[in-house]
């Protein structure tokens, strides 16, 4: 196995978070020896090498840190938790006595000391999440800065080379060292092995390799121990340390999105460089964007006719991130957000006397969580806060929204709903859901392919949260008949999106290599601003692009150009600018 394909989900970039210990990292050079060098018969647990073996194992040069600290990893760990919240927060915490953790957390005794208590999987976590922090640079090679676990000949070669040079070490002492080698009798001899289990996989799937005596274990001989652990289990005499990579960049970025946040301005600047720029004027005010893929993708100004800055910020997949400020017609600032997601964000600007005011203002969140069928549920808003609110019709058309019209999953998956009745689908004589089809009328009906669908949503202000929030509520297939000989378009069925949400959940993914999004670190598919894993996901992140055909009025629905559909995509932003605005005026 290849780990460094593997390795493509551990990666990325920038912030000025200080993290680095005193000498943290050693080179160490390139080795060469014989396995016989280095084991000896190991227990029943262990791998299974013979004292006869004469393999050559070559280690190229590495780096290798230290062991992570407490001090090192509670910076993780308060960053998480300003970031996701509570419960990815409460799943990263070493699983240690209740006393010792507590005074681990608050206090500055164990700061110097080795983490323990931290499972194989949270390791690799914190490995991503220091990639997104350590980098300062990254360019289409990718990231400039790597971190991973040791290899089990890694941490050999390091031991050896240091009980060589009689230097002053932590290795095989107070704390075994988790190794980034799975255990598996067949790849005994292969020190490169490695593999990230998925829950379903069997138990025996999860072991890997733990290597160095420490205070529960004291072998004679610490080549004897080399015993193996599962993965997503914790241990008080396991501690972790990294190797650090420089001269072979990585540059797949989906796993590390959870840890972003607002550690986002390189990734951004890097993006824009393949986004096309564009500017429209609407309402005598003007904009610049970055478009990609028909996604808002970098950064987003706009202007007041007199040409005073009115607002700016990022977008990443039309979803607001980082810092947004916004100003009045004469200059004067007027708000000032930084999001760490596109629904978490703290106010710097206009700041409040009352600490606690400050406190709870920022506390207005939406904490995403996953129902038992897999959809994220969407939070509750009461009527009296929403503060403005408009209905929209909308187009979804292939070629920028290729993981919808996949192998014609969508429609497949509303067919096999309304076969296995988990869905019910409404004539389209109207959309307003009120004359249902029966399964056998709408199974009957003579389909062509299907070339669009069509989206009814609401997009509303949600007073409680602070956000402009969008919920769909319908989904009409169109399809392209021949009828006397012409090409028609043709509805098929209006379907309640809500009620769909079950059914498109179950169809996954992809990744821009065509594989299907698999993440080992499945509780991040709880945390706000992920990458969507599902078509319900995609929904409801937003991430993809629609043509607005019409909205509500109250001569009922007017219908749009595509150059009008554009103007109205962006006069939903600018309204969300004059709402923050309006209700920050005193």
């Amino acid at each position: 196995m290849n780990y460094k394909s593997t390795l493509f989900s551990w990666l990325l970039f920038s912030s000025t978070l200080s993290l680095a210990q005193k000498n943290e990292f050693k080179h160490f050079q390139e080795r060469e020896a014989t396995t016989a060098d280095w084991f000896g018969l190991s227990s029943s647990e262990a791998y299974v090498y013979s004292v006869n073996q004469r393999d050559t194992v070559s280690v190229s040069s590495f780096e290798m840190s230290s062991f992570i600290t407490w001090k090192q990893y509670k910076i993780f760990l308060e960053d998480v938790k300003r970031m996701l919240g509570n419960e990815p927060y409460s799943a990263l915490l070493p699983k240690l006595p209740a006393d010792h953790l507590s005074e681990c957390l608050t206090t500055k005794t164990f700061d110097k000391l080795p983490v323990t208590g931290v499972s194989w999987t949270n390791a690799g976590e914190y490995c991503k999440w220091r990639m997104v922090v350590d980098n300062t640079e990254f360019d289409d090679n990718g990231l400039h800065i790597s971190y991973r676990l040791p290899f089990l000949g890694e941490w050999l070669s390091a031991n050896d080379q240091l009980e060589g040079k009689g230097k002053k070490h932590d290795l095989n002492r107070t704390y075994a060292d988790w190794t980034l080698n799975s255990m598996d009798e067949s790849m005994q001899f292969d020190f490169d092995y490695f593999y990230t289990a998925h829950a379903n996989d069997h138990p025996s799937m999860k072991r890997k390799m733990v290597i160095g005596a420490n205070f529960q274990y004291q072998f004679s001989d610490f080549r004897q121990y080399s015993q193996s652990f599962y993965q997503d289990s914790s241990y008080a005499h396991i501690g972790f340390r990294l190797v650090r990579e420089i001269e072979e960049p990585f540059s797949y970025l989906e796993d590390l999105q959870p840890y972003l946040g607002d550690h986002y301005a390189d990734l951004w600047k890097t993006e824009q460089e393949f986004a096309s720029k564009k500017s429209i004027i609407l309402d005598g005010i003007s904009m610049n964007y970055y478009e990609d893929y028909g996604r808002l993708n970098g950064n987003y100004s706009s202007y007041y006719s007199n040409g005073k800055l009115k607002a700016k910020g990022l977008f990443y997949k039309n979803q607001r991130v980082g810092k947004w400020e916004v100003w009045d017609s004469l200059g004067v600032k007027q708000i000032e957000r930084n999001y760490v997601s596109a629904y978490r964000f703290t106010q710097s600007y206009p700041k409040l006397k009352d600490k606690q005011a400050n406190l709870l203002r920022d506390s207005r969140i939406i904490e995403f969580q996953r129902n038992e069928v897999g959809n994220i549920s969407y939070p509750f808003v009461q009527e009296r806060a929403v503060l403005w609110s408009q209905r929209y019709w909308s187009r979804i058309e292939p070629g920028e929204n290729l993981q919808i019209f996949r192998n014609d999953q969508l429609i497949n998956a509303l067919i096999e709903g309304v076969k296995n009745e988990n869905i019910k689908p409404y004539d389209t004589n109207s959309d307003e859901f009120r004359d249902s089809l029966s399964k056998e009328d709408f199974l009957k009906q003579n389909r062509g392919k299907v070339i669009a669908f069509e989206l009814k949503s609401d997009v509303f202000y949600d007073l409680d949260r602070a956000l402009m929030c969008t919920r769909p509520i319908g989904i009409c297939p169109i399809v392209l008949d021949t009828i006397d000989g012409e090409a028609v378009e043709q509805k098929l069925a209006w379907f309640y999106f809500p009620h769909t949400r079950s059914v498109l959940s179950n169809i996954q993914c992809f990744t821009e290599n065509d594989m299907i999004l698999n993440s080992s670190s499945s509780r991040w598919k709880n945390a706000p601003g992920t990458s969507p894993q599902t078509i319900d996901d995609l929904f409801f992140f937003r991430d993809f692009k629609e043509i607005i055909t019409g909205v509500s009025s109250a001569k009922g629905r007017t219908y749009f150009t595509p150059e009008e559909s554009e103007r109205e995509f962006f006069r939903q932003i600018e309204t969300e600018h004059a709402l923050w605005m309006w209700l920050e005026s005193k």
